[in-house]
């Protein structure tokens, strides 16, 4: 699109892609079928408020079951399951109350889109 935004539907919900990765500087495929990937550090947990948090329109946002957790020190890592597929996060600082449910954001610009 104009503001150099790809979106595709993957098996976990529609993900915005920047038409350049920021990760690889490489552009997006326009065509056929792709594989999305984004590192579990840039996902970022989003913390619940009292009147919820409204999602920001630049940004992905996914909800999904807490599946495992295993802390690592100066972070934690969350094994999710999103509309079935297993999405892992990293948080740093740690999460130590861990909800059933998290809610992670991520940008387009870290979303490496590839030819499968």
């Amino acid at each position: 699109d104009a503001a150099g935004r790809r979106e595709i539907d993957t098996p976990a919900g529609r993900v915005t892609a920047a038409a350049v990765s920021a990760a690889t500087g490489s552009a997006a495929p326009t065509a056929g079928a792709v594989v999305v990937s984004i590192r579990p550090e840039q996902m970022q947990v989003v913390k619940p408020t009292a009147a919820g948090a409204p999602a920001v329109p630049a940004r992905n946002r996914f909800t999904g079951r807490v599946l495992e957790t295993t802390f690592l020190g100066e972070a934690s890592e969350h094994v999710l399951d999103v509309a079935g597929q297993r999405v892992r996060v990293i948080a740093a600082p740690p999460l130590f109350d861990v909800p059933p449910e998290l809610v992670v954001e991520f940008d387009p610009e870290d979303v490496v889109v590839l030819k499968d």
